[in-house]
């Protein structure tokens, strides 16, 4: 219900309230598995980078298990180099 709610605010135009009722569905335990991916591309286009990414980390940890560098994929992504922890 939660998903279905935020996808139609995000039809309108009405990011911050399609955020609010992710966040409810992932807080109800998402029954669909899209919440927390669909937060963080909420999130980054709000350029609430590090939360998209948080979302995004943790949809791939609870679908295939443990990543290494999951996070500075999601920072490659969105084209945020300058946090990665990379030499260069």
């Amino acid at each position: 219900m939660w998903n279905a709610l935020a996808s139609c605010y995000q039809k309108l135009g009405k990011k911050t309230e399609a955020t609010k009722c992710y966040e409810r569905s992932e807080y109800f335990k998402d029954k669909e598995g899209i919440a927390l991916y669909n937060l963080g591309k909420l999130y980054s286009l709000l350029d609430f980078k590090e939360k998209a990414v948080d979302c995004y980390e943790r949809h791939l940890l609870d679908r295939k298990g443990s990543y290494d560098n999951v996070r500075d994929l999601f920072l490659i992504n969105l084209g945020d180099w300058s946090s990665l922890d990379v030499p260069c």
